[in-house]
């Protein structure tokens, strides 16, 4: 029998995407066949094993979409985020293996009595593609914003202070259902030191922020894109955003105004940290859970 995938594989998120990407590289390198359900139109029962997650995909019910998410049976939860404090989560004291993608996440659900585990995101396991449809000129500094994150006042400060910066500057649209790309091409224009970049795939996304010099986020995958290749990076600061970077002692990077935006970034030039040896014990916990699932796997087979 194939293993089901079940994430959010309809918003089209680059976040989501990736995960998607991320997962099925882990089964088509174990070998183990699998099929794609739709959330909400694929029958779970078809299925003796479903592999769920990750993503932002637990919440508070009642949820016409996210409910579809929530399979009882004897399946895998694959680090997970949790979205405010579900209190109906108890079928998954007969999942076979949970994980969610920070402590923080795990905390909100201590009433479960199944054993939980925390693993990293598994798009941490993307590799970089060969082909990306822009040159990126270095020194640079990429940057994603979310549509009106600032007033007009401070959209101002923010045009004059890109301006002085001694790098070519990357607009990057990443999360596509904000419509960031029309908010980031109408804040680029007339600016002569910056360039917008096209929406992109997740892999694209992915290979090109590996290849800035410094990375300002508010996009959570930008963030962990930028971890993975060891580029410096601020992040935007929400709740899975800060759960992300206190995992990582690293909840100093967080900025939750311009103002903070632009001391952090300065200070991050001066001070870029180097996260290898982070990254190294994400890929320990990550290899520790691929071995997890394909043990779970090979059982049931």
């Amino acid at each position: 029998m194939r293993v089901g995938i079940l994430y959010d594989n309809i918003s089209g998120n680059t976040g989501d995407v990736a995960i998607g990407i991320s997962v099925k590289k882990i089964l088509k390198e174990l070998k183990v066949e699998f099929e794609e359900l739709v959330p909400g139109r694929s029958n779970p029962s078809d299925y003796k094993t479903i592999i769920i997650g990750g993503g932002h995909l637990l919440r508070p019910s009642p949820d016409a979409y996210y409910d579809s998410f929530k399979v009882k049976g004897m399946h895998i939860l694959n680090a997970v985020g949790v979205v405010g404090y579900p209190d109906d989560l108890h079928y998954l004291n007969e999942y076979l293996y949970v994980t969610f993608r920070s402590n923080g996440d795990k905390n909100k659900v201590s009433y479960i009595k199944k054993d939980c585990y925390v693993v990293p995101c598994t798009s941490m396991l993307l590799e970089d593609i060969k082909e990306v449809p822009v040159k990126i000129e270095k020194p640079c500094v990429g940057i994603h914003l979310l549509p009106n994150q600032f007033s007009a006042e401070d959209e101002i400060k923010f045009r004059n202070w890109i301006s002085r910066l001694p790098f070519m500057v990357y607009f990057i649209p990443i999360t596509h259902y904000n419509n960031d790309y029309s908010y980031l091409e109408k804040l680029s224009r007339n600016m002569k030191n910056v360039e917008l970049l096209p929406k992109m795939g997740a892999l694209e996304i992915f290979t090109i922020i590996g290849k800035f010099s410094f990375f300002i986020s508010c996009s959570l995958h930008g963030a962990i894109f930028a971890f993975v290749h060891n580029v410096p990076f601020i992040l935007y600061d929400t709740e899975k955003m800060r759960f992300f970077l206190e995992d990582r002692k690293l909840s100093r990077y967080l900025f939750s105004s311009l103002e903070e935006m632009m001391r952090l970034f300065d200070n991050l030039v001066k001070n870029p940290p180097d996260y290898s040896k982070k990254l190294e014990l994400d890929k320990l916990v990550l290899r520790n859970h691929i071995k997890n699932i394909k043990e779970i796997v090979g059982s049931i087979r």
